[in-house]
């Protein structure tokens, strides 16, 4: 034991000396359980859009028991109904809604929940919710199931027998999760390649003193962040390109049904300059190498998960969505999925509006930042 303390004191400080380690083995699990405790613990303190469209109506007036069902609903308080009319045309009423869900409540639902009440012949009244195939998760639909299925057993005695039928119909444009997730995707590359990138590269060449013999050079700090900038962007494209072929290909278990456009090619193009930017302002306060992954992972996981790269930010609690809303990669996957999936053209042009807003306030400041003689 003599031997064996000192050696393991020495493993123990050159584990705490080395920051990459501590933030993989105690910061990143931390951030990891409080991200997704906080996503999936959600207990309904966010309200959820439903739009509700019922058929089984008499004289104008809903029916007495799909009435009660509508009011089961919203007595949840989770869920912020929409009502359409019978009358109105379902798919124009959704038009531009991102993730719309709708539930259909079809006619003669009130006599055929009456005649299974009653035991007698007919078939079990069925309700239909519409929604966006591309969530492989929907917060609504776990808590849409509870609410009919108590109000079931609510209309028996002494029965837990399920007597409504809720049947799912993916949404007509025929998208699915993985076209919601490859944009995502290219956002979440975009960006680690970008902070990752730039923080690796400042680091290294302060600590070898390449950034303080720059100072003896004809070369502007601005034309240094631009020649960063525009490596990093080719980096990206290559990158980007090679996820966009694999999500192509035919013969592939993907063939997504993305759409690549101009517009998304600009929103592309918007990232490589707002990330890059980041990394040079994240590397200014980074003086050693071995720090430099555990400074970049610092900002990039929180806003993986923040910014609905996974998961569609709808789900998560109020106080995550507001967090949502200030972080650049919420722009970017948002216009992505407006102009690659959506086909929302005025969506994605103001998420690239914004996004490019980030890009000149980043780079500003990494010019800003950067001193040769600091280095």
């Amino acid at each position: 034991m003599r031997n064996i303390i000192p050696i393991f004191k020495v493993f123990v400080k050159h584990w705490y000396r080395r920051k990459s380690t501590v933030f993989w083995t105690i910061l990143f699990p931390i951030i990891m359980i409080s991200l997704f405790g906080s996503i999936f613990s959600n207990t309904g303190s966010s309200m959820m859009t439903l739009y509700v469209q019922n058929f089984d109506v008499e004289n104008g007036n809903a029916t007495r028991l799909s009435q009660a069902l509508i009011d089961s609903l919203n007595q949840t308080h989770a869920l912020n109904l929409h009502y359409i009319q019978p009358n109105q045309d379902l798919t124009e009423a959704l038009k531009g809604v991102s993730s719309p869900r709708a539930l259909i409540i079809q006619k003669g639902f009130n006599k055929e929940l009456q005649d299974v009440l009653a035991n007698q012949s007919g078939d079990i009244p069925k309700i239909i919710l519409k929604r966006d195939a591309s969530q492989l998760i929907d917060p609504a639909l776990g808590l849409i199931n509870t609410v009919i299925r108590e109000f079931s057993v609510y209309l028996q005695v002494g029965s837990t027998k399920s007597i409504i039928t809720l049947q799912e119909e993916a949404d007509q444009k025929g998208f699915r999760y993985i076209d919601f997730f490859l944009p995502g995707v290219i956002g979440m590359n975009v960006m680690t390649t970008g902070i990752f990138g730039a923080v690796s590269l400042n680091t290294e060449y302060r600590s070898n003193g390449v950034l303080k013999k720059l100072s003896t050079t004809p070369i502007s700090k601005f034309e240094w962040i631009v020649a960063v900038q525009l490596y990093q962007m080719i980096i990206a494209f290559i990158s980007v390109a090679l996820i966009i072929g694999i999500g192509y290909l035919p013969l592939s278990m993907f063939s997504v049904k993305i759409a690549l456009n101009l517009t998304s090619i600009i929103m592309i193009f918007g990232g490589t300059l707002v990330f890059p930017g980041i990394g040079m302002i994240i590397a200014k306060y980074v003086k050693d190498p071995s720090t430099a992954d555990a400074a970049a992972n610092a900002i990039t996981f929180p806003m993986m998960f923040l910014s609905g790269t996974f998961f569609q930010v709808e789900m998560y609690p109020d106080f995550l969505k507001s967090v949502s809303q200030i972080l650049p990669l919420t722009y970017f996957n948002n216009g992505l999925r407006a102009a690659m999936v959506d086909n929302q053209p005025d969506i994605a042009f103001t998420n690239t509006a914004i996004l490019f807003a980030f890009a000149v306030v980043a780079i500003t400041i990494g010019v800003l930042l950067t001193n040769w003689r600091d280095n």
